[in-house]
């Protein structure tokens, strides 16, 4: 391997680094605004999504690049095309909490409506998963990748009860409908953060050993 494409990856690495430090913190908020009904964590969230746009094209740039420039092959060739696509993903988990936390403003006006699942242990697991599989990218770590498309399946079940609960408050409560819809797409955006850190998971499994497990073990 040349010194220069030697180069080239490590500056990719750290630009990697930088996207998923800003996106895990970009979940965290607007989970955390849902929680303690902070329209000033919504607020943050929304106008730092911009920064997140340009540095996902700023990767794809730098991948691009990379590729014409240097032709890679072998494991190299894998870690940019898994770069290219958890690029992409890392910045539809950020258009996902844009979506949490444009709702927050809304749940404001939900005190008479208890939540009958637990949105703290849901945005909690996906953070551990979205954590977990970007762990996974940078330690290369196929049994950690794999612990996370295997904690989906719990994810999936307070997905189903939070529905129930939404289906029946709506059904008990019409004039209420419209919070419930809210907290139920809450849920959907949440659980698909969760789906997309399936993929991380499953493109680090690719990186690392050459395999494509996609529609085997779930994810998105």
């Amino acid at each position: 391997m040349s010194l220069h494409l030697i180069r080239e990856l490590e500056r990719i690495k750290e630009s990697m680094l930088k996207m998923a430090t800003l996106v895990e913190e970009t979940i965290e908020k607007a989970t955390r605004s849902v929680i303690e009904r902070s329209v000033q964590l919504a607020r943050e969230v929304m106008d730092g999504d911009g920064v997140i746009d340009q540095l996902e094209i700023d990767i794809e740039e730098e991948c691009l690049k990379t590729l014409a420039l240097h032709q890679p092959v072998a494991v190299d060739l894998r870690y940019l095309i898994c770069v290219l696509k958890i690029n992409s993903d890392l910045e539809r988990m950020a258009d996902l909490s844009v979506n949490v936390a444009r709702t927050t403003p809304f749940l404001t006006q939900a005190d008479n409506v208890e939540m009958g699942f637990d949105f703290g242990e849901l945005s909690g697991m996906v953070r551990e998963m979205v954590g977990d599989s970007l762990n996974a990218l940078l330690e290369r770590d196929p049994h950690l990748a794999r612990r996370v498309i295997e904690n989906d399946d719990e994810v999936d079940k307070i997905k189903e009860t939070a529905g129930e609960w939404a289906l029946e408050g709506i059904k008990e409560n019409p004039e209420q409908a419209g919070i419930y819809l809210r907290y139920l797409s809450c849920v959907r955006n949440i659980e698909r953060i969760g789906d997309l850190s399936t993929n991380v998971a499953e493109d680090v499994i690719y990186l690392v050993e050459g395999k494509i497990i996609r529609h085997q073990m779930g994810g998105d």
